[in-house]
């Protein structure tokens, strides 16, 4: 076994032998810059789903200078969620709709990957937003993204549509979605009494 003291080699925090010319590592970076690198990283959390939805950008270049060792965890939110434990309940429900949601689409029948993904999607969910936690009607537009992107964008994107474009229709009783149906009908009826009549 080498005794580090006798040897002139130098080893980072991890026990990496440091090459005598040593790489952009953070190890080499000014602790002063990597606390204001946490700290940017802190302030980004407290307001992801602005940076995640207008400012993505931002988040590309500081993933590419290198996220922290000490927020990493928090940088990998979708990988956390589907660590966390949820309700019972909710996965109860999630996982009766599975095979209700496209079944006759080759990604979502019998056991396929798909019907995974979408489970993952949707329990990440309710984890995120424990207050809507998860309603049957989810599990369409969870399916439909998961046609056209990887799990964890389509859950981002499930996020931005929840939170951005349909704010309280999943929560409970559905009072947003009724209060804009009922807009709706009365608008058509206002505008359209030929379409108000097929209604």
């Amino acid at each position: 076994m080498v005794n580090r003291e006798e040897s002139n080699e130098r080893f980072d925090r991890y026990g990496y032998v440091v090459p005598s010319e040593p790489l952009n590592f953070e190890e080499t970076l000014d602790p002063i810059v990597v606390r204001r690198r946490e700290q940017k990283w802190l302030d980004m959390f407290s307001q992801w789903p602005l940076f995640i939805s207008s400012r993505f950008d931002k988040v590309k270049n500081r993933c590419r200078k290198g996220i922290p060792p000490s927020v990493r965890g928090q940088a990998c939110v979708y990988s956390y969620y589907l660590t966390q434990d949820s309700d019972p309940r909710v996965l109860d429900d999630i996982k009766k709709d599975l095979a209700r949601s496209f079944p006759d689409h080759e990604m979502f029948r019998g056991d396929a990957l798909g019907q995974h993904s979408l489970y993952d999607v949707l329990r990440a969910y309710a984890v995120h937003d424990p207050d809507v936690g998860y309603c049957q009607a989810q599990a369409p537009i969870a399916a439909i993204l998961l046609m056209h992107l990887p799990p964890e964008q389509a859950f981002w994107v499930f996020v931005q549509i929840n939170e951005e474009y349909v704010k309280g229709y999943f929560s409970d009783g559905l009072h947003a979605i009724k209060e804009d149906a009922l807009a709706t009908e009365l608008l058509i009826q206002r505008i359209s009494h030929k379409g108000f009549r097929l209604l």
